[in-house]
């Protein structure tokens, strides 16, 4: 797995019901979880691109020297 890449897709959110918040607090919550921050929320994320390592690194080496897509 160490040679490999993956690329991640976030899929859903849903809100951990174990986190006690109050109820003055929930619509903060909701609308965290509706820009993304995390106050008790939980993200899942799927793979949905795997390369190999080797490739990747090619495939950056692509990228314009100093741009901002090979920045990210």
């Amino acid at each position: 797995m160490a040679d490999q890449v993956f690329f991640y897709r976030l899929s859903r959110k849903f809100v951990d019901e174990q986190f006690d918040v109050p109820e003055e607090a929930k619509e903060v919550m909701y609308y965290s979880l509706a820009i993304g921050h995390h106050l008790g929320i939980v993200d899942c994320l799927s793979a949905d691109l795997v390369c190999p390592l080797t490739g990747y690194r090619d495939w950056v080496a692509k990228l314009e020297a100093g741009s901002e897509a090979r920045r990210k």
